[in-house]
């Protein structure tokens, strides 16, 4: 990998940049990182000319198997700076193995060529043409060889990993091609056979001397190479693959046949991939991803080094002022010079500035990305201190450049509180420090004498305080210190242990009631990860979970264990087993295991020992190891090939079906969902009853991969370009899911919800289409099996291929979702929490208590049953409420709450109202007012006790929220542009900084949050005169709410409910997904209450959000119940430490 250009960027959308990979004419290949730290390749793609064949292209490549190819992640063509994201595969390309290392021979060109056959072989039966195969496009990666760049380097007429080819290169181009003519499969052939010459000889066998492109053509066309490299059987094999004529080459199938030997009654691709894994070049250069090169670069320090490092390397890391990640280019003399020398390897130093030389380290490393997030809120206010420090100590440390006012007093704060990661240079220091002097200077000459008197009587007194208080101080800085510190750690084990990481996050807060461990303590309370088991001393084998996920089997080839997932419990063990299983699958009751062969097949009673083995015949022929599955009622055994094979276990009588592709077969054996390919490799999809021998399904055109419901009345189906849920008997589409794709999927057990893995991410969704959940299952070992339900449907268990089951809580999403008149949807707050709000449609206005019992309901209008367009607010005593529905929308009534009857009414005078807002004493009403025929706007002040109303001149804003302040002498009127009114002489006010933008505005008792339509949030004093803090949400914001305390600020963002802790002036924790969807049911209202936050949702729920910390400390240990720190775990994490009690 070389190092970024200074024209490349950092980063690109979500991906990171660590270095260049290769260029070509039209695009650069980069290794980046995701913000989970997963490694891939990212090609940039400069011309945006044939963005609509990349498109296409994408979409084919799709559809080949993962492992032969470098499986790609995702894309975005319509963009300014268009890009394709793919799997990174750790190893050198074939070119660059054998310049390296010099030519294959023997075992090692034998075991290549099989595994360049069986990826062709995958790819044609996807109903792909490579037309681009060449030794820059095989990758040796760990597990084998991968092709890559099939379709896109022909499409883009280039090919991005290497510097000096382009795509049909002369030498590798089959005859026909070069003649003008289509190139099928056959030239794939062509070139297999050219490739595994040159991994041979190390020349490009057509290859002229004068290296022009014609005479490379040339001697395609005429010349037959040198194969005496080649040894028998490999030497007429690939004769056969070089031949002129198309019509006598192999296919891909029948090569791979004659390369692993038999008679055809082995499953090819499986036996194929086994044959021909490993291979390597000699010599081989590790290829370490980024995090690994700093993990072991940080861990060769010494730990006095060690301690300098985060602090080094959060200087070189920033926020900018949107709120978005950066880095910094630092100058020399800011950073520890011993640091800077020990971690060289990763740094870029130019004269006097450092920065990263991989900006993609700040997430491909685990550990600075904990840093990062321990210190995130802060860097801010370090990157002005640094700066402002830096420029006074090169100014002269003059003091007209020292900070005072408000400045020194968010520098005071934050170097009170930071975290110890980050500490202060000697300049820092002394720069915060003469601030602090210089104000003391100032107030002593104001009260010189008053001081000098205070400190003659008080001196023996205060040396007695200030020695208790610097003891009190320091103790306070190690609690704070270690929290933080076991807060990160907690952070980090969410995925690998989330229930470890739980009680680490309330050691932390047990520690000191820390900002981070209240946020690692929130981030317990609402991640989707439960629980890992991983099985001890796990062999190096096959790994099945039963249907419902319980239990795991584990097979090393001769032994096999069985595990209760939950309880981590060896149940059974067997031994004697046959070596070389390529598949197993577990029965739903974990009785039984299936072990797939080559061209057998066996079950074993775990129980009783029996075995029963098949006969060794074409039934088991290209059998997918990987979707071996036991029916739910464990009477079917699926064995998905190019038969359709399924096996009755009852009469262990195989159940066929023509020719084809067998995707899914229902748990009732009647209906077999096949794929076939013509003889122009187009796809085509059909339905067939394997007991009656007819056709079925007759809705079915086209599909790719399938999955039945476990009563099999429900069946998912994608193509390539989206997944639907139909009904098996009649196709009625049910709903269409999002995501693009679906490698495997599995339904849940009431048939209400499907998990679908595709491009290794997981979605959760209703069968209606309705996203539940997206988890990204990149940071992980590969994901291949089918996701399983729990009984009850409220956890979902993922294995992967190293054994390791993680568990998903999917308890959030089980909860009955209210419909019906009898809940309030999209419910509001009102009379100070005594009651919600909510519009039912027709006109009416729907009281609540906060337990959900209907108190009242106020007929505002007559209108239809869909007419939710009724306006309505509360006073805060609860007494008095105010309607106005679109059936009479210049008219104003008000209703008293308690007996239900009208108590005034108000007409507006040719508006219609749009917004109401009662004042805090309940005694004035403000209404938004609009005439929409006239254009014209404006708002109305009712004193409902007087009876008189006034209108406000040059207020233009309606349909927008009406915000009084809490002494209800002011009146906020949010949008753009903002309004603030004098509610005494309905006249407007001059608008401070303060409102300058206003999406959302919420009050506490001495502050206002102010949210603009960027997402950030800013703090200001109740006056709206001074700044306290502001914060950067990075998305929209919805709602606010101030805690009574002023302590704790909550916003409703698009990514999620977030908090900030005001005094610290830092976030708390992250963005906490509290919606029962991800497309709807959002938040609509926020009210603190006592110790929590509760939280609406439109779909007329709602959450308790515990915000107290010893409240929230007990929730977590609730989810935790079961788990235990030992005391030799808790000396790793906090060593030296005696343990605190956690739960």
């Amino acid at each position: 990998m070389e190092e970024l250009l200074p024209d490349d960027p950092q980063r690109i959308a979500d991906y990171w940049l660590a270095g260049r990979l290769g260029s070509g004419g039209q695009g650069v290949v980069y290794e980046a990182y995701d913000a989970a730290g997963t490694r891939v390749a990212l090609k940039v793609l400069r011309s945006g000319d044939l963005r609509g064949r990349w498109a296409k292209e994408v979409a084919v490549a799709q559809r080949v198997a993962s492992f032969c190819t470098a499986k790609i992640l995702g894309a975005r063509l319509d963009g300014e700076r268009p890009y394709i994201v793919s799997e990174y595969v750790e190893g050198p390309s074939l070119r660059r193995a054998v310049r390296e290392s010099g030519a294959f021979s023997g075992d090692a060109l034998y075991r290549l060529a099989i595994a360049m056959a069986t990826a062709l072989a995958a790819i044609h039966e996807a109903g792909v043409v490579h037309r681009d195969l060449k030794p820059d496009n095989v990758l040796l990666g760990p597990d084998g060889p991968r092709v890559i760049d099939f379709g896109i380097a022909r499409a883009t007429e280039m090919t991005l990993t290497s510097t000096t080819s382009a795509a049909g290169t002369p030498t590798y181009m089959a005859p026909e091609v070069i003649s003008g003519g289509r190139a099928e499969t056959s030239a794939d052939l062509f070139a297999w056979g050219a490739v595994i010459l040159f991994a041979a000889t190390g020349q490009d066998p057509f290859r002229a001397g004068n290296d022009n492109p014609y005479a490379h053509m040339q001697r395609v066309l005429s010349a037959q190479p040198d194969l005496g490299a080649l040894a028998d059987p490999l030497r007429p094999l690939v004769a056969a693959a070089l031949a002129k004529t198309p019509a006598e080459r192999p296919t891909a199938r029948e090569l791979l046949l004659a390369l692993i030997g038999g008679n055809g009654n082995v499953a090819l691709l499986s036996e194929g991939s086994r044959e021909g894994g490993g291979v390597a070049p000699p010599h081989a250069d590790p290829d370490p991803a980024l995090g690994e090169r700093a993990e072991r670069l940080y861990q060769e320090l010494s730990p006095e080094i060690r301690e300098l490092v985060p602090g080094m390397l959060l200087r070189l890391v920033a926020i900018d002022d949107e709120g978005r990640e950066t880095l910094r280019r630092t100058p020399a003399g800011e950073l520890p010079q011993a640091a800077v020398t020990a971690f060289s390897d990763l740094l870029s130093v130019t004269g006097e500035w450092v920065r990263l030389a991989h900006p993609a380290l700040v997430k491909a490393w685990p550990r600075l990305r904990g840093w990062y997030a321990a210190e995130r809120d802060g860097l801010p206010t370090h990157r002005r201190l640094a700066e402002d420090a830096w420029e006074w100590d090169a100014g002269g440390r003059q003091d007209a450049d020292l900070p005072h006012g408000s400045l020194l007093e968010s520098l005071r704060d934050w170097t009170e509180t930071r975290p110890r990661l980050l500490t202060l240079t000697p300049v820092e220091r002394a720069y915060v420090a003469g601030g602090v002097r210089l104000a003391s200077r100032r107030r002593l000459r104001r009260r010189w004498f008053t001081g000098v008197l205070v400190v003659l009587l008080g001196v023996a007194v205060t040396a007695s305080v200030l020695a208790d208080q610097q003891r009190r101080l320091v103790s306070g800085q190690r609690d704070r210190a270690l929290s933080e510190s076991l807060a990160a750690q907690a952070v980090a084990l969410r995925r690998t242990d989330p229930k470890e990481g739980m009680l680490l996050a309330v050691a932390a807060y047990r520690v000191a009631p820390t900002v981070a461990a209240r946020g690692a303590m929130y981030g317990a309370l609402t991640q989707v990860e439960n629980e890992v088991f991983v099985p001890p001393e796990r062999p190096a084998g096959r790994y099945a979970l039963n249907h419902d996920g319980s239990l795991l089997a584990g097979t090393d080839g001769t032994t096999a264990a069985v595990w209760r997932v939950d309880t981590r419990e060896q149940v059974r063990s067997v031994s004697g087993l046959e070596p070389r299983a390529e598949g197993i699958a577990l029965s739903p009751d974990g009785g039984r295991l299936a072990l797939q062969y080559a061209d057998h097949l066996t079950i074993r009673d775990l129980a009783t020992g029996q075995t029963w083995t098949s006969g060794k015949d074409d039934s088991w022929d290209a059998v997918v190891a990987a979707e071996m599955d036991f029916s739910p009622d464990g009477r079917f055994l699926s064995l998905p090939n190019e038969s359709g094979t399924q096996l009755d276990l009852t009469t262990k009588t195989p159940v066929r079906t023509p020719s084809g592709d067998a995707e899914a077969v229902s748990p009732d054996g009647r209906l077999a969902l096949l794929t076939t390919m013509d003889d122009q490799n187009r796809m085509h999809a059909e339905g067939w009853n394997p007991v009656t021998r007819e056709r079925a399904a007759p809705w079915l055109k086209t599909m790719t991969h399938a999955v039945f419901s476990d009563d099999g009345s429900l069946v998912a189906i994608s193509d390539v370009t989206r997944v639907r849920v139909r009904k098996s008997a009649t196709g009625e589409q049910v709903g269409t899911l999002k995501p693009t794709g679906m490698d495997i999927a599995a339904f849940g057990p009431d048939h209400t919800m499907i998990a679908v893995l595709s491009n290794r991410r997981l979605t959760l969704s209703a069968v209606d289409g309705r996203r539940l959940l997206t988890y990204d299952t990149r940071g992980q070992q590969l994901v291949e099996h089918v996701p399983r339900f729990s009984r009850d449907g409220r956890v979902l268990r993922l294995l992967s291929s190293d054994g390791t089951v993680t568990s998903l809580d999917l308890t959030r999403y089980r909860e009955n979702r209210p419909t019906g008149d009898d809940v309030p949807m999209s419910p509001v707050h009102a009379g100070d929490g005594r009651y919600l709000l909510s519009d039912a449609g027709g006109g009416r206005v729907m009281v609540w208590r906060p337990d959900g019992r209907l108190f009242r309901t106020v007929r505002a209008g007559r209108l239809e049953p869909t007419d939710f367009t009724t306006r309505f607010t509360m006073d805060r005593t609860g007494r008095v409420l105010a309607t106005s529905s679109s059936e009479r929308p210049r008219e104003i009534q008000l209703w008293d709450v308690a007996t239900g009857a009208k108590r005034a009414k108000l007409t507006t005078s040719g508006f219609s109202v749009t917004d109401l807002s009662f004042g805090p004493d309940g005694r004035v009403l403000a209404a938004g007012l609009a005439a929409y025929d006239e254009g014209r706007r404006g708002l109305l002040l009712w004193d409902t006790v007087a009876g008189t109303a006034r209108t406000v001149p040059g207020v233009e804003n309606s349909g927008v929220p009406l915000v009084f302040t809490p002494d209800g002498r002011r009146l906020v009127v949010t949008g753009d542009p903002p309004s603030l009114v004098d509610v005494a002489t309905a006249r407007p006010l001059p608008l401070p900084d303060a409102l300058r933008e206003v999406s959302t505005i919420a009050f506490g008792p001495s502050l206002a949050a102010v949210a603009d339509f960027d997402g950030i949030v800013r703090i200001w004093d109740g006056g709206l005169t001074r700044l306290i803090g502001r914060f950067e949400t990075g998305k929209g914001v919805g709602s606010l709410a101030v805690s009574p305390d002023g302590a704790t600020v909550a916003a409703v963002t698009d990514a999620g409910l977030m908090f900030w802790d005001v005094p610290t002036r830092t976030r708390v924790g992250g963005a906490q997904p509290l919606y029962l969807t991800e497309d709807g049911e959002r938040p609509v209202d926020l009210r603190f209450d006592g110790p929590g936050l509760h939280v609406l949702l439109d779909a007329g729920t709602g959450r308790d959000v515990p915000v107290d910390g010893g409240l929230l400390a007990s929730r977590v240990c609730a989810r935790a119940a079961g788990a235990r720190l030992s005391a030799q775990r808790w000396d790793q994490y906090a060593p030296g430490v005696a343990p605190v009690t956690i739960c």
